[in-house]
């Protein structure tokens, strides 16, 4: 009787979980994108780097 309800419990939290990470990662990912530097884009050269 008891074991439904705790399984239950048991899959929201895994539930909740699972959504937490998969957005931890998504943002992840798109702040990795907008940090990458463009390599032909001229602005990022330092002119004074030998």
């Amino acid at each position: 009787v008891h074991t439904k309800r705790r399984n239950h419990l048991d899959q929201e939290k895994l539930n909740s979980l699972v959504f937490v990470m998969y957005n931890m990662k998504l943002s992840e990912r798109e702040m990795r994108k907008k940090s990458t530097q463009d390599p032909l884009c001229i602005d990022t050269i330092d002119p004074y780097d030998e």
